[in-house]
């Protein structure tokens, strides 16, 4: 069998998968300024990505198995076209929609509407569902000072990703929707759990 091929994403994912693998036996060497860990299993293969791209890298075949938080894999558009194979339960977040405390949701949707975010997709259907015209820029972090109640506000909304809402409340921002829970999980490509043997390393 060819080497399984692993995605490890960057950041706080890749230190809580370093330890899970670690509790399996799977021990990983990340030299400085390299992206292929080095393992101890011959038949394992692992590269580290961001976790934005991960689920788009496995529904394109680029990879067998990936980490990812379930967020990305609905903003990509790919929850048809990778399978989830354990929830691992790491960082749990909330995607929500958040306006200035001192703004009437009901009311502000009413009219056109700004929403800043880096889930532009996952923006874009609550719009539709809400039945809202709108315009949609992507921040890249550091979203929240976006959206303010003061003429010159860049956004209306602030549509982010969340653990305690701590930053939010920071802001004086409420929270007024929530589009979906998530947490980091274990996805597999559709050609890996058709090959037997892939199938038989990764339920493992």
């Amino acid at each position: 069998m060819e080497k399984l091929r692993i995605l490890l994403a960057k950041g706080r994912i890749y230190e809580s998968v370093y330890e899970l693998l670690k509790d399996v036996g799977i021990s990983l060497h990340l030299p400085e300024r390299t992206y292929f860990p080095t393992t101890n299993q011959e038949d394992l293969a692992f590269q580290v990505v961001k976790p934005q791209i991960t689920s788009a890298l496995l529904a394109g075949e680029k990879a067998d198995v990936g980490f990812s938080g379930k967020d990305w894999v609905y903003e990509n558009g790919v929850q048809d076209q990778v399978e989830e194979i354990m929830d691992l339960g790491f960082d749990p977040v909330r995607i929500v929609a958040a306006i200035p405390e001192t703004v009437d949701f009901d009311k502000l949707l009413k009219s056109e509407v700004t929403i800043a975010t880096e889930y532009q997709n996952l923006s874009k259907k609550w719009l539709s569902d809400k039945k809202v015209k709108g315009q949609i820029f992507r921040t890249w972090g550091t979203s929240e000072g976006f959206v303010q109640d003061t003429p010159d506000a860049l956004a209306h909304i602030l549509i982010d990703n969340t653990a305690t809402g701590s930053s939010l409340r920071a802001n004086n921002l409420k929270i007024v929707d929530t589009l979906m829970e998530s947490s980091t999980r274990m996805y597999a490509s559709k050609a890996a759990m058709a090959d037997p043997q892939k199938k038989q390393k990764i339920l493992e």
